[in-house]
């Protein structure tokens, strides 16, 4: 067959790719175009067509597995600004309230603290007043001299003044300092309308910034004597009242003073009234004989003129005699107004 085709001979078989390659972009027989359906398409790369499917669904899947992550995140991270939020104004509230808590202490510990000092002034100034009252040395003038000095004291005070209203006219009874008083009272009218009220009046003093204080004092049941006081004001920007004085306890000691001081305006009215009645009584008896003084000591002693008679060994006629003299002399008109005499000029007890 090889001779009968004229052939040259036998060989290898040649490369025949670049033919296919010619063939294929000439589209010539055996590679003419051919329409491509979707059953070839299908049938061609259904395997990509499964690996594309597998993979686009992984990642739908991850994102909307990353979107639910995501929003879970942020919910949680707006929970936990919220929750910060929450938390710093509570702290916020609890540290305001702390600070209150804390200044409200303070102010309990400086009040207790002034209590404290406030009583314990109190108790020097009653210390101070027993001490006043025990002292057997002062006069009564010399006693209310120091209970306005304790005043002056015990109230911080700059003039403590106790005066005797009378009418329209008024008596400096003692003053602290203890110095020359040149108005006396420092309010007339003030001390009157106290007088008359029965109770403690206070006035503000706006010019020198100082509190006055004036406090009737009752002697021999009624209101003749009032205790002044000229104090600095505690606090300038609020209107006055009785508290500006201090605490109740102070209140307690301006009431005992005064009551104290009445007291001794009392008494020292009493020695006066008695001094008086010395002086009136001795004058009476200073023109009586020593003999009619013994008879007047015996009839203040009750003695009968029998008695008196035989004690100064004399006629009972002699007795009724000096007796009648010092009726005479005397102005009395019986026994009991000689003997009265007697008491007062402190012939007799």
């Amino acid at each position: 067959p090889a001779l009968a085709s004229g052939g040259a001979g036998w060989t290898i078989p040649l490369e025949y790719n670049t033919v296919h390659d010619v063939f294929r972009r000439l589209q010539v027989p055996p590679y003419q175009l051919q329409p491509m359906t979707l059953v070839k398409l299908w049938q061609s790369y259904r395997h990509w067509f499964f690996l594309f499917f597998f993979v686009f669904s992984i990642l739908v899947f991850t994102l909307l597995f990353y979107s639910r992550i995501n929003r879970q995140l942020k919910k949680t991270q707006l929970e936990l600004l919220l929750h910060k939020q929450q938390l710093e104004r509570v702290v916020e509230q609890r540290t305001a309230e702390l600070i209150e808590a804390n200044k409200a202490l303070q102010e309990d510990i400086q009040s207790r603290i002034q209590f404290e000092e406030t009583l314990h002034d109190g108790c020097e100034t009653l210390q101070s007043l027993y001490s006043i009252t025990l002292r057997q040395d002062l006069t009564r003038r010399q006693r209310l001299q120091s209970i306005t000095d304790l005043g002056l004291q015990h109230f911080s005070a700059e003039l403590v003044m106790l005066c005797k209203i009378e009418d329209q006219s008024a008596t400096c009874c003692a003053s602290s300092p203890n110095s020359e008083v040149e108005v006396c009272p420092v309010n007339l009218a003030k001390a009157q309308q106290s007088i008359r009220e029965g109770q403690m009046l206070t006035h503000s003093l706006t010019a020198n910034n100082l509190l006055y204080v004036v406090c009737p004092i009752v002697v021999s049941e009624q209101s003749r004597c009032v205790l002044e006081i000229i104090m600095p004001r505690p606090d300038p920007t609020h209107s006055v009242d009785q508290s500006e004085l201090g605490s109740e306890l102070s209140l307690r000691i301006l009431n005992l003073l005064t009551q104290w001081v009445g007291h001794e305006l009392f008494m020292l009215e009493q020695e006066d009234l008695h001094r008086v009645q010395t002086d009136k009584a001795r004058e009476k008896l200073a023109d009586i004989t020593p003999r009619e003084r013994d008879v007047l000591l015996l009839v203040a002693d009750g003695k009968s003129n029998k008695l008196i008679a035989r004690s100064l060994e004399i006629s009972p006629k002699t007795v009724e005699l000096h007796r009648s003299n010092l009726l005479r002399k005397t102005g009395a008109s019986n026994a009991t107004q000689l003997v009265k005499l007697a008491v007062q000029a402190g012939l007799s007890h």
